[in-house]
């Protein structure tokens, strides 16, 4: 019954946002919401090939202070350097490297990831094997994905195809995240995705775009040739919203979202779960706001953020059996220096409706480009 309620709730209630804010640290600070923009790829520059570098000082602290959600900080560095080579009009070849230097770490916990990335160009798609566009290029609400695996796996590796002529947009996305080593029992890893938007109106005179976005993703875990046997894990998350822009300015969006575990045998806490996410963000400049609510009841989403989900896999015994909060957040994002840098920071108190507990969250971006910047950051040439 509470997921009929739960329905007509989500459809009539009048909800603004963008589920990820812009990420603009991640991103080129001129973007905007995919919806907001025609398909345009990135115009290359008429030397074939470039290179560039970007540096990311990041200090990001969570204090949810929950059984199940404790909180934890992130502190550190990232050095990205890249060179791409423009092969054709249509085919480039981008070659590179992402470290990681966490603060207060030792030199076993710096990571380095190899980036190799093949893109074809045509003429509304785009198809990428190797180092694939990962993480808020996306596209997905924060429940559905962590954007802060930008920062602690920075790099997705597999196949990707993205089309939009206007009116559809679609992507579909294959990350091979780890391979089976049956002597130490390590399983095969990989995640498969799809999301996409529907534009159902738009209008340039009174600055309208009314759009539908949706998503399926699914993570699967072997484990069948194992020695040590490890079970077999197939999880399942989709979602579906209505989005309205406004003058490039207010966002309004709703989402209807479910999860379900669909492995031989259970593998958490819960094997179906709904829930709804919708707020009220505005930009204005190098300002953003956003008021959202989020509500769920036995909802898990294994490749997003534990905020959102009732259960965490790393505190198996402590369960949120509801959630049901309400989340705060500012943004200030400066570009700095002819835009060679930017400088972006957070502060997003949460309040819990069921126990009437405040958390918080607080963060501060530094990004420095040298040359084009890191040219194997996908934002830096796909959508405007």
């Amino acid at each position: 019954m509470y997921r009929i309620r739960l329905i007509i709730i989500c459809l009539l209630s009048i909800n603004v946002v963008e589920g990820q804010l812009r990420n603009n640290i991640f991103r080129e600070p001129y973007l905007l919401n995919l919806d907001s923009a025609d398909f345009e790829m990135y115009k290359f520059a008429s030397s074939n090939e470039r290179l560039g570098a970007e540096f990311i000082t990041y200090i990001r602290n969570h204090e949810y202070s929950e059984s199940h959600n404790p909180g934890y900080s992130l502190l550190g560095q990232q050095i990205r350097v890249g060179f791409q080579n423009k092969l054709s009009e249509k085919d480039i070849l981008s070659i590179g490297i992402i470290s990681d230097f966490p603060f207060g770490g030792s030199y076993s916990d710096i990571k380095t990831w190899p980036v190799i990335r093949y893109n074809r160009l045509g003429n509304n798609y785009v198809f990428n094997a190797g180092s694939i566009q990962s993480h808020i290029n996306h596209n997905l609400i924060e429940p559905l994905y962590n954007y802060e695996a930008a920062l602690i796996k920075p790099v997705e590796y597999g196949l990707q195809y993205f089309f939009d002529n206007g009116k559809f947009r679609w992507e579909s996305w294959l990350d091979w995240r780890q391979f089976s080593r049956p002597k130490i029992s390590q399983q095969e890893i990989i995640s498969f995705g799809n999301t996409g938007s529907i534009k159902w109106f738009e209008s340039k005179n009174s600055n309208l775009t009314l759009s539908s976005p949706f998503s399926v993703l699914v993570l699967h875990k072997g484990g069948e040739n194992l020695k040590v046997g490890k079970p077999i894990v197939n999880q399942l998350n989709a979602n579906v919203g209505f989005r309205g822009l406004i003058n490039n300015k207010i966002q309004i969006e709703a989402h209807l979202l479910n999860s379900y575990d669909a492995s031989p045998r259970l593998v958490q806490a819960f094997k179906d779960g709904l829930g709804y996410f919708s707020s009220l963000q505005w930009y204005q400049k190098n300002h953003t706001v956003s008021l959202s609510h989020f509500y769920a009841k036995d909802y898990f989403a294994p490749l997003g953020p534990s905020l959102y989900n009732n259960y965490n896999p790393e505190l198996p015994y402590n369960i949120s059996k509801v959630r049901n909060f309400v989340h705060l957040r500012y943004l200030y994002g400066k570009a700095l220096a002819n835009g060679k840098a930017y400088l972006e920071t957070r502060l997003e108190p949460i309040y819990h409706i069921p126990n009437k507990q405040f958390a918080w969250s607080a963060s501060l971006f530094i990004k420095v480009k040298l040359g084009n910047g890191f040219l194997l950051d996908p934002s830096t040439y796909f959508y405007r």
